[in-house]
């Protein structure tokens, strides 16, 4: 997520919204770590750090640096057993303008999530900026609650009804499915996607 922000910003109460929020929820300080048998588990931290600022007052080429810096987001490889798993990146480019890069994995977070944490840190913002009441109820419930309780709801016979659902609608498939493309399907798979622009013109969009 890249939010332009424009206007006065203040940093310590930005960064100090992004630290109650880490606090407040546990699914942000959390590892994904590995047994000798090769078993995962959750490791939830006591603390991580997660939030930086880069200046890019100075700069000449400032739209050329934070291109690279939402770009170094978008590739960036993730440690799942080390973290951190959230990354909050602050670019000033002048006193009343910045960008706010938030970046989360998949496995902490999704669509839903991102709204959530949007409107908790809008509320911390408010809160430590302008002296507002923070209206926040304490979670009673963390993410690894919900996975603890999926994982128990998901066995026995709910398990066997799903399982069997899901085998009788992929009975028969192949194991690749070969779409026709321009090219050869490469020997060494690769995730790399590319971009690809069009226009629709109105009366297929109406359509």
């Amino acid at each position: 997520l890249a939010l332009e922000l424009k206007g006065s910003l203040n940093q310590n109460a930005l960064e100090k919204s992004f630290k109650d929020l880490s606090e407040r929820h546990e699914i942000l300080r959390t590892v994904f770590k590995e047994t000798e048998s090769g078993e995962g588990y959750q490791e939830v931290l006591s603390h991580i750090d997660f939030f930086e600022v880069i200046d890019l007052s100075d700069c000449v080429y400032q739209q050329h640096e934070v291109e690279f810096y939402k770009s170094q987001e978008e590739s960036w490889h993730f440690d799942l057993s080390e973290g951190p798993l959230c990354r909050v990146k602050l670019l000033i480019l002048s006193k009343e303008h910045h960008i706010l890069l938030v970046t989360l994995h998949h496995i902490i977070s999704d669509g839903w999530s991102m709204n959530i944490l949007m409107d908790e840190i809008s509320l911390l913002y408010a809160h430590y900026a302008f002296g507002k009441n923070l209206d926040l109820s304490v979670l009673t419930l963390q993410y690894v609650d919900y996975s603890l309780w999926q994982r128990q709801w998901l066995q026995g016979e709910v398990l066997e009804r799903q399982l069997d659902y899901w085998q009788r609608k992929l009975e028969g498939i192949p194991d690749v499915i070969a779409l026709p493309t321009d090219y050869a399907r490469p020997k060494l798979l690769s995730y790399e996607g590319g971009h690809y622009r069009f226009e629709i013109d109105e009366e297929l969009r109406d359509g």
